[in-house]
């Protein structure tokens, strides 16, 4: 593999026409957030991220981000997302792959830390996987490799799938609750980041690996 982009994004602020503290990427925030449905991150609603999307588009890459996602209620958290092939950076609801990372709330029946995958077609969210697992501080990542997704934690296989419904090249990034006053408890940040290439696509099945 060869790496695209590589940074840090860790304590710079983030975001709306912020740079990295280290790396040499061009990063675009054209849209000041992107709505997901609640149903992926807390059962009140839809939630709201704020996005970064690398001005470059791929079609397959693999993009490794550091999570810290945050919690701000018994129920509700505030998820970071990686997303792949998304085919717009100025919409509030592009079609795309997405990650999101869920710190939960583990206590009293509240929802559990999980990473699930899930893709946007035309409005419409389709839910593939989800996966409980603890994911705050791990390295979270997405590949997509002709129809083969899969995502890792920490390097090890979570979720294996194929998906034709997404195969243009578009763009790839992040997206957090973050408060621009400052890094407040319970707001969602992400560390080193990294896009790399992906040699070519093997067989995946249609699986979900629990661990």
């Amino acid at each position: 593999m060869t790496i695209l982009v590589g940074e840090n994004w860790s304590g710079s602020g983030y975001v709306n026409n912020k740079t990295p503290s280290s790396g040499g990427g061009t990063w675009v925030s054209t849209v000041a957030d992107m709505t997901y449905g609640g149903g992926f991150a807390n059962p009140d609603g839809n939630f709201n991220i704020v996005p970064a999307f690398h001005s470059a588009t791929y079609t397959d890459t693999k993009l490794n981000v550091v999570a810290y996602s945050g919690n701000t209620g018994f129920n509700y958290s505030n998820p970071v997302i990686i997303y792949a092939r998304a085919d717009a950076n100025d919409s509030g609801y592009p079609n795309c792959y997405y990650v999101t990372c869920i710190v939960g709330n583990n206590s009293g029946g509240g929802t559990p830390a999980s990473v699930s995958l899930s893709k946007r077609v035309s409005g419409v969210e389709t839910l593939l996987f989800n996966v409980e697992a603890d994911n705050f501080g791990a390295t979270v990542s997405l590949e997509v490799n002709g129809t083969a997704i899969k995502v890792y934690l920490n390097a090890s296989l979570i979720i294996d799938t194929t998906d034709s419904s997404i195969t243009s090249a578009g763009y790839s990034g992040f997206g957090l609750n973050y408060n621009e006053d400052g890094e407040e408890t319970g707001e969602s940040t992400v560390g080193a980041l990294t896009i790399e290439t992906v040699a070519a696509a093997t067989s995946s099945a249609s699986t979900s690996i629990v661990f």
